[in-house]
């Protein structure tokens, strides 16, 4: 469960700095310590502490960065038992609800890099949960019945993942979520 953040008074140490304040979420995902301003305390001409905390505070990349590898590893975690990554799962029901699809289409409907779903549809075809038919830009991917199978088999596991990732996120957190990735869709 997220706590709420607080507000720590860091004392500074012997050299006479400001005092600093300091939000530390409860959270262990979301601890934020300032160690440029904590335990380099050599006086600066520039802001950069200043500027990190002011950073660390209210960068979205950041925060969105962070709450895609705690979501992500909770699906991960649980359809480990089935042997799949949730992105591997992701492009599974992708060729489940579009068809056959190159890589490239894959990709650029799922915002996943070149690189990355190369690596991943190698990975799914090693295991026998797709083809990929001809070469080159002329690619077909093709999901097969183990991968149907499978999203069948994990269906379960997954609600329990989206379960605990709604209970995270909260039910405003998780209707933003959904609002957000839907303009994106109308976007993309």
């Amino acid at each position: 469960m997220l706590r709420s953040w607080s507000t720590v008074a860091v004392e500074p140490p012997v050299r006479q700095a400001p005092r600093l304040e300091v939000n530390i979420s409860l959270n262990y995902f979301d601890i934020i310590v300032n160690v440029c301003c904590i335990y380099n305390m050599e006086p600066r001409n520039d802001n950069a502490c200043e500027i990190a905390l002011l950073v660390a505070a209210q960068c979205l990349a950041g925060r969105v960065r962070r709450l895609n590898r705690v979501i992500t590893s909770l699906y991960d975690r649980a359809l480990q038992p089935h042997g799949i990554k949730i992105n591997q799962a992701t492009i599974l029901v992708f060729l489940l609800a579009y068809g056959d699809a190159s890589p490239k289409e894959i990709g650029t409907h799922l915002q996943m890099e070149k690189s990355t779903v190369s690596r991943t549809l190698g990975r799914m075809q090693e295991n026998h949960w797709i083809i990929i038919e001809g070469k080159g830009p002329g690619q077909t991917v093709r999901i097969t019945e183990n991968g149907r199978k499978l999203i069948v088999d994990s269906y379960e596991q997954w609600k329990e993942a989206q379960q605990k990732a709604s209970e995270l996120l909260g039910e405003e957190g998780a209707l933003s979520l959904k609002q957000t990735g839907d303009r994106l869709k109308s976007l993309a």
